[in-house]
């Protein structure tokens, strides 16, 4: 290996693809697969009522993860969080305003 790639922790790939061009290229952004997985939850809890408190979980855990880390994915995590808790308010006042009606009847 030489001195340049072993002190930056880069490999031969990257190398090459980094100090090929006039300037330099950063690596590719990611996300966080758990803010993905927490906003695909969220947009499926508009639908199924149980989905929207797992979207809460990873919400609250992608975002704990993203503090020490250079992925991206902060605006995934904070949209299940609110898609979550808005869609957790809903089927929770539908399923109280069924409970009452029933009740009535």
């Amino acid at each position: 290996m030489t001195p340049s790639s072993s002190a930056f922790g880069t490999s031969e790939r990257h190398r090459d693809r980094v100090l090929s061009g006039a300037g330099y290229e950063s690596p590719a952004y990611r996300n966080d697969r758990v803010a993905v997985a927490a906003m695909v939850l969220g947009v499926l809890g508009v639908v199924v009522p149980g989905l929207c408190l797992f979207a809460i979980a990873l919400g609250h855990l992608g975002l704990h993860r993203l503090r020490t880390s250079y992925d991206g994915g902060r605006g995934l995590a904070v949209a299940a969080l609110a898609l979550g808790y808005a869609m957790t308010a809903v089927w929770t006042g539908l399923f109280l305003l069924f409970l009452s009606a029933r009740t009535l009847l």
